[in-house]
C-alpha cells in the first residue's frame, strides 16, 4: 500500500506525494490534451507555484523517496506522513 506525503513551507502545503509510480501534477494551466509527466518513483501533486520550480529541482536530484524527503528537509521544507 502506498504512503502518502504532504509537503509544508511556512505551515502551508506546498505539495502532496505517494511513494508509487505516477504522474507530476503542477500549478500551472493545462493546455486541451496535455499528458502530465510520468515519474519512476513519485505520483505527486504542487499544490503552490512559489515553491514549484524549488520542489522539481530537489526531485531531479533524488533517485529515491527516501533521497528526495531527506533533500526537502535538508532545504527546510517540512515533511510529513498521512495516515490513510
Amino acid at each position: 500500500m502506498a504512503k502518502h506525503y504532504r509537503v509544508l513551507r511556512e505551515n502551508r502545503r506546498v505539495l502532496v506525494f505517494d511513494d508509487q509510480p505516477g504522474v507530476l501534477l503542477s500549478t500551472a494551466v493545462r493546455s486541451p490534451g496535455f499528458t502530465p509527466p510520468t515519474h519512476a518513483f513519485l505520483n505527486a501533486q504542487a499544490l503552490d507555484a512559489r515553491h514549484e520550480n524549488a520542489l522539481a529541482a530537489l526531485l531531479l536530484q533524488a533517485h529515491s523517496v527516501a533521497e528526495f524527503i531527506a533533500l526537502l528537509e535538508r532545504a527546510g521544507f517540512v515533511v510529513e506522513r498521512e495516515e490513510n
